[in-house]
């Protein structure tokens, strides 16, 4: 919900989080709250923009510039800064999120889950394809390792891997090269093998 147009880089395909906007209620009103900070300093990260966002990005840029056109003055000019806004230019708020994904799990005919369990699944697929746990850690913005390694200790390579395998071997590939790619520029970590394979291997900083 925090993520502005300038923390995305689309010539060096990366976004970067660093600004964060949540709810609370004081004297029974709900307020949101903007800041440039995150929970942990570890949660200040840089993330690769896998090309599928990169499209849908960009394609959001562009209706958001038609929304203003057509809206004119009724447009909410106080968050042209940020990605996440309804077609009139207000803040999607932070509870919107969360209780309307249950939702679009049950129209898309999928199990429920909770919108976070989204970070579990992104570190299963990782794991899956030979991620190492110091990198998922980074990836994930865990400012310990240890929490990382007792949230995932217990998934087994072959869990992992039929998770991975969820995913179409295609779309599995392009995501894997990617991903790949961003983590030996950025963590020192390579492929062994090219990508779609489960084999990686982590190399000195």
């Amino acid at each position: 919900i925090g993520l502005k147009w300038d923390a995305i880089d689309f010539e060096h395909d990366t976004i970067t989080i660093r600004h964060t906007v949540t709810s609370c209620d004081i004297d029974g009103k709900r307020v949101l709250v903007a800041a440039d900070t995150t929970k942990t300093k570890s949660s200040l990260r840089t993330l690769p923009l896998v090309p599928f966002v990169r499209e849908r990005l960009l394609a959001l840029k562009e209706e958001q510039k038609e929304n203003r056109r057509l809206c004119g003055r009724s447009y909410n000019r106080e968050y042209l800064d940020y990605v996440c806004v309804n077609e009139i230019g207000d803040l999607i708020k932070p509870h919107y999120v969360t209780e309307s994904f249950p939702k679009l799990l049950k129209a898309s005919g999928m199990r429920q889950i909770r919108f976070h369990d989204l970070r579990h699944s992104c570190a299963s697929l990782l794991l899956a394809n030979g991620v190492p746990m110091k990198q998922i850690q980074e990836w994930l913005g865990h400012s310990d390792f240890s929490t990382t390694a007792n949230i995932y200790a217990h998934l087994g390579r072959r869990d992992a891997e039929r998770a991975w395998a969820g995913f179409s071997v295609k779309g599995r590939s392009q995501q894997c090269a990617h991903i790949a790619g961003f983590m030996a520029e950025r963590v020192g970590f390579e492929p062994t093998e090219p990508c779609g394979s489960t084999d990686f291997e982590s190399v000195p900083l």
